[in-house]
């Protein structure tokens, strides 16, 4: 309790300099940059589940036959909850200057001075507890607010933001994964926990394994 409220004390100092925080960012190249950039924030995604990486199991079709995908093979996770690991992965943060999370705005500001619109997609509650972050953005669509947690949601809104305006957009989703449910049609691995009545033992072992497996399927499908 006392190591929560020096950090909460420490966090509240280095927030009020966020407000005045700029990155200074530009596009040296107007021509040649993209015109949509998509940053896809996936949830409880094990790196060795992926067969993109090498797992026995075709669990990434889709990331499987992309051109030009790259896999950052020998990168470590910077945290393993998720109310550490997204500060990290959207602003300049780092371990050992976890601080710097509240002090500087995000990679969303970044794009935003480089002349992109920017939006969020989440569908995961409680995400902007994590990075208190959400005034940045200029549009935030909250699908996880219909009480449905699929991430199949997102698609349809994601779809729209594309069929647009033709400005450029910077476009961020946030899945819910294992935090949710899977659609009845990508249970590819069974038998899973699709009617959530197994126990977590080792004698159900293989079958969460394959409802692991089908989420990750899944956000591959996204």
């Amino acid at each position: 309790t006392i190591d929560l409220l020096e950090f909460n004390n420490t966090a509240k100092k280095y927030v009020a300099s966020k407000k005045d925080h700029r990155f200074n960012s530009t596009i040296t190249n107007k021509a040649g940059s993209p015109d949509v950039v998509v940053l896809i924030i996936a949830e409880r995604a094990r790196f060795s589940n992926w067969s993109v990486n090498g797992y026995k199991r075709n669990t990434s079709p889709h990331l499987d036959t992309m051109a030009n995908v790259i896999s950052f093979r020998y990168h470590h996770s910077n945290a393993n909850s998720t109310a550490n690991s997204i500060p990290l992965i959207i602003t300049e943060a780092t371990p050992n200057n976890f601080f710097k999370s509240y002090a500087e705005k995000t990679i969303v500001t970044l794009m935003k001075e480089a002349g992109y619109k920017t939006y969020w997609i989440a569908n995961q509650a409680g995400i902007f507890d994590y990075v208190d972050h959400e005034d940045e953005i200029d549009h935030v669509y909250k699908t996880y607010k219909d009480g449905k947690p699929l991430d199949t949601k997102v698609l349809p809104v994601f779809n729209q933001l594309l069929n647009g305006d033709q400005s450029k957009k910077f476009i961020v989703i946030n899945l819910i994964g294992s935090h949710g449910l899977i659609p009845d049609t990508l249970r590819k691995f069974k038998p899973d926990n699709s009617n959530l009545d197994y126990k977590y033992s080792f004698s159900n072992k293989d079958i969460f394994i394959n409802e692991y497996d089908n989420m990750i399927y899944t956000q591959d499908f996204i």
